[in-house]
């Protein structure tokens, strides 16, 4: 094989693996915002379970403030 021939075949086995580096990555990013998605996904889902409670514990407290006052 002629010297042209080997870098041309070099050149070839380079090109497949920026290929698969760049396939690699952009997998990899996609898999990122998936969990960056989620992870707020679940945030939000926290913040709203713990104002949904402490409303009602206030709306609770309220209620019990002002049977204590009509007595």
């Amino acid at each position: 094989m002629s010297s042209i021939g080997k870098l041309m075949k070099q050149a070839t086995r380079m090109q497949q693996q920026i290929d698969q580096t760049t396939a690699a990555l952009a997998l990899a990013r996609e898999q990122q915002e998936q969990l960056v998605n989620a992870d707020e996904r679940l945030r939000a889902q926290v913040s709203q379970l713990l104002h949904d409670r402490v409303q009602a514990g206030l709306i609770a407290a309220c209620l019990e403030l002002q049977e204590l006052a009509e007595t």
